[in-house]
C-alpha cells in the first residue's frame, strides 16, 4: 500500500502543469484518474488523453464558484474525445460529491442494459456543477439528481448530445417533493434523441415537484412518455420556465407536460408527440394546476389533439394565449374547446397547416407564418406579464407580434426544424468560413478538407462553386469536414457553408482543382532545428502557448510552387509540461486538431504532410500550460 501511494503520488507530480489558475494534469487510458482528480485542488484542471476508461469514479473534490476544477477531453474533436465506457453493473461511471466541478467534452457509455448504471449521478449537497458539451449514449439516465436527503442548486446541463438512452435522460428532484430538492437548474442545448426503455417510463427529461429549472433551446425526439415534464411546487418556489425547445415524437404522451404550476411555457414548438402536443394535466389530483402560462407556442400534427388542460379553476392565474394550432384532421385543437382562464385570447386554428405555416407537412418542416396569413400580426402588443417579448429563434416581436413560436422576420425561407437535427442555435445568424485546408486537390475530387469558421450547424451543406461536396460532417459549429467533389476543368473555385435555417457564406476563390497533383521526393533533409542557435529556422525553442512560423518554400529543395510538405516532426526536451503541437498552413487559423502529442521529458516523432501557406511556410502552435519544448523537423518530399 505504501508503494501504490506513493506510486500515485508520481503519477499525479509528473502530469501537473502550473498555471495562474491552477494545475494541469494530463491522464491517459490506465493511469489512476480518479486519484488524480481528488488530488486537485480550486482552479485545477483534468485533461484526459483519447481513449478508453473502462474504471468509474466518486469524486469527492471540490472547487470555489471562482476557480472550479475541470475535467474534459483536451478538446471537443472527436479525434481527442476520452470514453468513458464502465462494463459493469455495480457502480455508477461517476458520482458526484464534490462542488463547482465542470465536466466537459467526455463521452459516456454504453452502460450494462437494465443495469441502471448512470453515467452522471450527483449525489451530495451538490453547488455549481456544469456538464457541457458531452455525448451520452447508450446508458441509463445521463444525468440523476435524485438522492434522498439532498438539496441540488446552481447545476447547469448545456450543449449535451443524448442518445438511444435506456431510461429518462435527464432527472432532477425526488418524486415525492420532500425528500430532496433541485432549485434553480438550467437545462439549455441539449440535443436528446431516442428514450425507448423497456418499462415505458422515459422521459426526455424532468423536473420533480418542488423543484424548478429553466429549461430552454433543447431539442428532443421520440421519447416514450413526455418529451418535457415539469411538476410544479406546492411551497411557493418560482416557476419553471419552458421556453424555445423543439419537442417532437413522444410515443405514448404530451410533447410538453405540466403535471403543476407555476410554469411559463412560450414560444415552444411541439410537433406529431402523441397523447397532445401540450397538457397541462392536473397530476395526481394535487390540485398545482395554478400559475401556468401556455403561451405563443407552435403546436402542429399531435395525433390526440393540440393543448389539452386539466382542473382549472376561475382565479387560479393560468393564461392560454396566442398559440397556433394546427391539429390533425378529426382531432381537438384544444380540450376542453373553451378552458377556464384567467386570461384565454388569441389562440388560432390552421386547418389546413398550410394555411398558417410555410411547410408543416414534412420533415424538416419551414414553420414560419405564412406570409399575410392569419398569425401574421394577430398577437399586437400589449404590457401583460404574461406577454413573449421575442421569438423561438430570439428575434424581436415588435408592436406588431404573430400568433405562434415564431415571428417572421423577412421574406424567403425560415428555417428549416425537425428531421433529426438540433435547433438552429438562437439568434442564429450566418455562418462564417475563416479558412480551409487544403487548398488545393486533383479534378477527380476526393480530396478531404477541413473547414474551420463559426456557426455551422448540424446538417449544413457544403459546396465547391456549383458542385456540393460528398461526406459532409459537421464536427462542432467551428469545424467541418467534406470531400471535395469532381471537376471537369482545372479552376479556382469559392467554398460555400449553407445552414439548414438556408443562411451561407463563400470564401472566395478558397480552393484551387490541379490537373494532377504530382509528389515529388526529397533526400531527407533537416528544415528546422530549434536546438540550433537562435535563428528563422533555428532557436529558441517553442514557447507555451505560442505559435511560430517556419519558411519550407526554398529550404532543401522546396519550390516556390509547392503546395504541401512531407515531413517528420520530432520533439524533445519538453519542460516542465506535457502538451502537444498543431501544424497549419501559415496565415490561416489554427485548427482544432493537434498533430503530437507528448508527456512531460518525452522525445516523440510522427509524419504528417501539411499544406503550405501562401508564403510557403508552415505555423506551428505549442499547447503546453507553461515551458518550453525543441522541435526536429525533416523534409521528404512536396507535393505540386
Amino acid at each position: 500500500m505504501r508503494f501504490w501511494a506513493t506510486l500515485v503520488a508520481a503519477v499525479i507530480s509528473s502530469l501537473a502543469a502550473h498555471t495562474a489558475r491552477g494545475n494541469t494534469f494530463l491522464v491517459h487510458p490506465g493511469d489512476p484518474w480518479c486519484t488524480v482528480v481528488n488530488a486537485a485542488s480550486s482552479g485545477d484542471t483534468v485533461l484526459f488523453a483519447a481513449g478508453t476508461y473502462p474504471d468509474t469514479c466518486s469524486i469527492v473534490a471540490s472547487g470555489t464558484s471562482g476557480a472550479r476544477i475541470t475535467l474534459r477531453s483536451q478538446t471537443a474533436a472527436p479525434a481527442d474525445r476520452a470514453f468513458l465506457a464502465y462494463a459493469g453493473t455495480s457502480s455508477n461511471i461517476i458520482d458526484v460529491y464534490g462542488s463547482y466541478v465542470t465536466i466537459r467534452w467526455l463521452t459516456f457509455g454504453p452502460t450494462a442494459a437494465g443495469a441502471g448504471v448512470n453515467p452522471l449521478k450527483l449525489r451530495s449537497n451538490n453547488i455549481g456543477i456544469v456538464i457541457d458539451q458531452n455525448v451520452f449514449q447508450g446508458t441509463d439516465i445521463a444525468v440523476a439528481a435524485n438522492s434522498g436527503g439532498v438539496n441540488y442548486q446552481d447545476i447547469s446541463v448545456t450543449n449535451n448530445v443524448l442518445t438511444n438512452l435506456q431510461s429518462t435522460g435527464l432527472y432532477f428532484g425526488c418524486h415525492d417533493g420532500i425528500a430532496c430538492h433541485a432549485v434553480n437548474i438550467l437545462i439549455r442545448g441539449n440535443l436528446i434523441h431516442t428514450v425507448q426503455p423497456g418499462d415505458g417510463v422515459g422521459y426526455g427529461l424532468e423536473i420533480k415537484l418542488n423543484s424548478y429549472a429553466t429549461i430552454i433551446e433543447n431539442t428532443v425526439y421520440s421519447s416514450q412518455g413526455p418529451g418535457i415534464e415539469v411538476y410544479g411546487s406546492n411551497r411557493g418556489d418560482p416557476p419553471s420556465i419552458v421556453e424555445r425547445n423543439y419537442v417532437e415524437g413522444a410515443v405514448t404522451d404530451a410533447g410538453i407536460n405540466v403535471g403543476g404550476g407555476p410554469a411559463i411555457v412560450r414560444n415552444n414548438i411541439v410537433v406529431g408527440n402523441q397523447y397532445n402536443g401540450i397538457w397541462a394535466q392536473d397530476y395526481n389530483g394535487r390540485g398545482l394546476q395554478q400559475n401556468v402560462w401556455i403561451v405563443n407556442n407552435t403546436v402542429l400534427n399531435n395525433p390526440t389533439g393540440g393543448i389539452k388542460v386539466s382542473n382549472w379553476q376561475a382565479g387560479a392565474g393560468n393564461v392560454l394565449a396566442f398559440n397556433g394550432i394546427a391539429p390533425l384532421g378529426g382531432t381537438p385543437a384544444l380540450t376542453p374547446a373553451s378552458p377556464i382562464a384567467d386570461v384565454f385570447t388569441g389562440n388560432t386554428f390552421c386547418t389546413p397547416a398550410t394555411g398558417c405555416f410555410d411547410q408543416p407537412n414534412t420533415a424538416p418542416y419551414d414553420l414560419w407564418p405564412v406570409a399575410g396569413g392569419p398569425l401574421i400580426g394577430a398577437a399586437g402588443n400589449g404590457a401583460e406579464p404574461w406577454r413573449v417579448t421575442d421569438d423561438f429563434l430570439c428575434a424581436t416581436r415588435g408592436t406588431a407580434a404573430d400568433v405562434g413560436a415564431m415571428q417572421r422576420v423577412s421574406s424567403g425561407s425560415g428555417p428549416l426544424l425537425g428531421n433529426g437535427n438540433a435547433r438552429p442555435p438562437c439568434g442564429s445568424t450566418a455562418p462564417a468560413i475563416f479558412s480551409i485546408t487544403p487548398i488545393f486537390g486533383p479534378l477527380a475530387g476526393g480530396t478531404i478538407v477541413t473547414i474551420l469558421g463559426a456557426k455551422f450547424q448540424n446538417g449544413t451543406s457544403v459546396a465547391f462553386g456549383a458542385s456540393a461536396a460528398t461526406s459532409v460532417t459537421v464536427l462542432s459549429a467551428t469545424t467541418i469536414t467534406a470531400r471535395s467533389p469532381a471537376s471537369a476543368l482545372p479552376q479556382i473555385v469559392g467554398v460555400t457553408v449553407t445552414n439548414p435555417d438556408t443562411q451561407s457564406t463563400t470564401l472566395a476563390s478558397a480552393f484551387t482543382y490541379n490537373a494532377g497533383a504530382t509528389f515529388y521526393t526529397l533526400a531527407p533533409c533537416r528544415v528546422v532545428d530549434t536546438r540550433n542557435p537562435n535563428g528563422p529556422l533555428g532557436g529558441p525553442a517553442l514557447s507555451a502557448g505560442g505559435d511560430r512560423v517556419f519558411a519550407f518554400a526554398g529550404q532543401c529543395g522546396i519550390p516556390s510552387t509547392a503546395r504541401s510538405v512531407a515531413i517528420n516532426i520530432a520533439v524533445t526536451q519538453p519542460t516542465p509540461s506535457p502538451g502537444f503541437l498543431s501544424f497549419y498552413p501559415g496565415g490561416t487559423s489554427l485548427p482544432l486538431v493537434s498533430t503530437l502529442n507528448y508527456r512531460s521529458g518525452q522525445t516523440r516523432a510522427n509524419n504528417a504532410i501539411v499544406s503550405l501557406g501562401a508564403a510557403g511556410d508552415v505555423a506551428v502552435h505549442c499547447g503546453q500550460a507553461t515551458g518550453t519544448v525543441h522541435v526536429i523537423i525533416d523534409v521528404s518530399g512536396y507535393f505540386q
